[in-house]
């Protein structure tokens, strides 16, 4: 009698076992579903090339295309000051939030990589809509980069060498 009571414990522990393991599938299958990926980028240089045009740093013909360009604010106070701005385009059939880590290299050397949360960026782009970086203070960090100054003045500065945004990860 003994020995069948110990059956079915463990009958029992085993139907639990089996249910729970289907559980953490069925959850780990969701998390997965829910579209977040991770995708490696380079890092640009602007030492030869400043482009001021948009030009494409970073393209996936379903999901995203980043692009980049130079200008130069000329502000009506304070300092005029040279800006990378990008532009993010959502190519894809739902919302996508679009994360990334600006790595900032001035005079070659990283400015940023050790503070990746100060230097992230987060935004909600709707279907075939674009987010772009302006020249306007009032706006924020987000999708625009301190580059240098204009004024020869201030040339002594250090100036952005490159920059790399670093950590992209998408999900939709």
């Amino acid at each position: 009698m003994r020995c069948f009571a110990n059956y079915k414990n463990y009958e029992n522990n085993l139907t639990t076992m089996t249910k729970l393991l289907s559980t953490v599938v069925a959850v780990f299958c969701l998390l997965c579903a829910s579209g977040q990926t991770q995708y490696s980028t380079e890092s640009i240089s602007l030492t030869s090339f400043k482009p001021s045009d948009w030009t494409v740093y970073f393209f996936d013909e379903n999901n995203i295309k980043i692009e980049y360009k130079v200008i130069a604010c000329d502000y009506t106070s304070g300092l005029d000051e040279e800006l990378v701005l990008f532009k993010v385009t959502n190519l894809g059939n739902t919302e996508m939030n679009v994360k990334w880590h600006a790595q900032l290299k001035y005079n070659d050397i990283c400015r940023t990589c050790a503070d990746p949360m100060e230097y992230s960026v987060e935004s909600l782009i709707p279907v075939g809509q674009s987010v772009e970086g302006i020249c306007d203070r009032s706006i924020g960090f987000g999708l625009r980069v301190f580059s240098g100054f204009t004024d020869p003045n201030y040339a002594h500065i250090e100036r952005l060498t490159s920059f790399e945004l670093a950590d992209l990860t998408i999900t939709n």
